[in-house]
């Protein structure tokens, strides 16, 4: 499988995604919701492609090439709900909840005890903060990353939209599930692939 190894900003295209430091390939082996994202250092194999594609945001979804689901963390909404709002962003009130508070009103925040009655626990349909040592996996809906130069050309950091503290890496020498972490294996070569 030949290819130009990128740098600079990804654009969108074809891939392969390789772990600077195993030289394995990050692969979707398998199908559906729930597959983790592995190593394989079978570079003959078509699930080591993935789709990647620049969002007008700046950010990434990666898409398995053949078996087409998204890498993705954390649980996704439930069908007829919305994602939560990324980060920075306000929530609009639901139905039967008061608007937030205006400029310079009090607001209760999740630094300050709860106040009798509140929770600040996550509701059903949101997606929990990606943490961790969590796997990334295969999910039919889209997810964004950052991808990210580091000062190492054709080395990238590939991050939860909100969190770029935490990449995608190994933790340990013979892990095989790509695991967010935020030291280690952490760096990534993306090779495009002609179509």
């Amino acid at each position: 499988m030949s290819g130009t190894i990128a740098h600079g900003t990804i654009q969108s295209g074809t891939y392969t995604i390789s772990n600077i430091a195993t030289t394995g390939f990050a692969t979707l082996a398998s199908d559906g919701n729930g597959v983790a994202i592995t190593q394989s250092k079978d570079n003959g194999n078509d699930t080591i492609k993935f789709t990647v594609t620049k969002l007008p945001n700046g950010n990434y979804t990666i898409l398995g090439y053949v078996y087409t689901n998204y890498a993705a963390v954390g649980s996704p909404p439930k069908k007829g709900e919305d994602a939560p709002p990324k980060k920075g962003e306000d929530s609009p009130p639901k139905k039967g909840e008061d608007a937030p508070p205006k400029k310079g009103e009090d607001s209760p925040s999740k630094d300050s005890p709860p106040k009798k009655g509140e929770d600040f626990s996550p509701k059903k349909g949101e997606v929990s903060s990606p943490k961790k040592g969590e796997d990334v996996k295969a999910r039919s809906s889209a997810y964004e990353w950052q991808i990210k130069e580091t000062n190492t050309k054709r080395q990238y950091l590939i991050s939860p939209n909100d969190d770029d503290f935490l990449y995608w890496g190994f933790s340990g020498s013979s892990a095989t599930n790509v695991k967010l972490t935020d030291s280690g294996s952490s760096t990534w070569q993306f090779t495009h692939i002609r179509d």
